[in-house]
């Protein structure tokens, strides 16, 4: 059986043509065992291909729920707004 989409929290996999769950908690999507994309309230980190570590997810800082990087918050939570100094925003 093969597949065309992956539901949240799974991705697609080319060895066996299938949906198989992501290997690095908090990600929405992956593929080959590689996340693509955080779950909201986390953000991406890129890891070197050439020591063999795969991408991960961590958290934004508090009250953030779109992120680009811990001290760079996109969006916040209801009552809460984007305050941005000395090149980094936060909630």
């Amino acid at each position: 059986m093969s597949c065309s989409q992956c539901v949240n929290g799974f991705g697609y996999y080319a060895g066996n043509n299938t949906c198989t769950a992501c290997p690095t908690e908090h990600c929405s999507s992956c593929m080959n065992g590689s996340c693509l994309r955080c779950n909201p309230g986390y953000y991406l980190i890129i890891n070197n291909i050439t020591d063999n570590t795969d991408n991960e997810c961590a958290a934004c800082s508090l009250n953030c729920i779109t992120c680009q990087s811990y001290d760079y918050c996109s969006n916040c939570r209801p009552g809460y707004f984007v305050n941005k100094e000395n090149d980094t925003s936060y909630c």
